[in-house]
């Protein structure tokens, strides 16, 4: 009988437990903060979080983020355009990095080099291609480390596609 009970018991505990799940809101205890906006432009800031977790790439806009998290995450991706084929070697490099770009129709082409902690370090206009061309890049400059690449295509439609690489230096 006391097995039984204790049986029961250890079922009902099991049930219960596995029935409800604790639900733990996002809060963050941070020295300071707070939030702004202008027009559609919203940011808002913690003081007192450590350390970097990703980076946020725009043309003219690059943010290092931190731990705050949002719950509205919309992850998306513009496919490329399917005339438009962009290859960078070697990964890891050393002295310079080579860019292959396939095109079909007239496309202008924009490289911009971010270091690890998103300082620009390069803008180059490549101009406007038609068919394939290869483009060298100088990088005997650049110190050993992590480097993001962002290679942003314009087409005669004004339409703009991008594609990042992530580049190791030795």
């Amino acid at each position: 009988m006391k097995q039984l009970k204790f049986l029961l018991l250890a079922a009902g505990f099991i049930v219960a437990t596995s029935v409800y799940a604790q639900e733990m809101p996002r809060r963050v205890f941070a020295a300071g903060g707070g939030q702004g906006g202008a027009g559609n432009v919203e940011l808002s800031w913690t003081i007192g979080q450590s350390g970097m977790v990703g980076t946020f790439v725009q043309p003219s806009v690059v943010l290092n983020t931190g731990f705050q998290q949002f719950d509205n995450l919309m992850v998306s991706t513009d496919e490329i355009l399917s005339t438009v084929s962009c290859t960078v070697y070697p990964n890891p490099f050393r002295d310079q990095i080579y860019l292959d770009i396939q095109t079909t129709d007239p496309v202008d082409v924009f490289v911009r080099l971010f270091d690890n902690y998103g300082r620009l370090l390069l803008d180059k206009h490549l101009g406007q291609n038609v068919s394939g061309f290869r483009q060298s890049v100088q990088t005997q400059q650049l110190a050993p480390g992590m480097y993001s690449l962002l290679v942003t295509f314009v087409d005669r439609n004004n339409e703009t596609k991008k594609q990042l690489f992530k580049l190791i230096k030795h």
